[in-house]
């Protein structure tokens, strides 16, 4: 047997036992890499931390772990990703109120931002994503 399936089987019988017990357990395993996936979104540590700490705490509270289907690993970094992906969302209406007449810039250091901008402003053109070094070398 895989170390996966074992840890995820011990998951699940620690969540049958006791809930409380199997969150703990969920929680030590999974919230470091989980927040390391975050920051690929985000690009900041302490709002990675975020949005992992509330994709716990809905998990949680919501009982979520009882109608977990696939694996709990696979779960959580769905559920940390479109909370990423809400978040920037959230952002960019911040970006849509900005006036026409008016410039912003946006500076986001790391690779994989582009692709998520680029998704994000296609629905609205007077926004350009660039790269730094293209604007630097200018």
């Amino acid at each position: 047997m895989s170390t996966v399936f074992d840890s995820e089987l011990f998951l699940r019988k620690a969540f049958e036992q006791e809930p409380r017990k199997g969150f703990e357990l969920l929680f030590r395993q999974y919230y470091t890499p989980l927040c390391s996936h975050a920051v690929r979104f985000v690009y900041s540590r302490q709002l990675a931390e975020d949005l992992v700490s509330e994709v716990f705490y809905q998990f949680y509270r919501s009982e979520a772990y009882r109608n977990v289907r696939s694996s709990y690993i696979s779960y959580l970094f769905t559920a940390v990703r479109n909370e990423a992906f809400t978040h920037l969302k959230k952002e960019f209406n911040i970006l849509r109120a900005i006036r026409p007449t008016d410039k912003a810039i946006m500076v986001l250091f790391g690779y994989g931002h582009i692709t998520i901008l680029n998704h994000l402003f296609e629905a609205n053109p007077r926004f350009e994503v660039v790269e730094v070094a293209d604007v630097l070398s200018k």
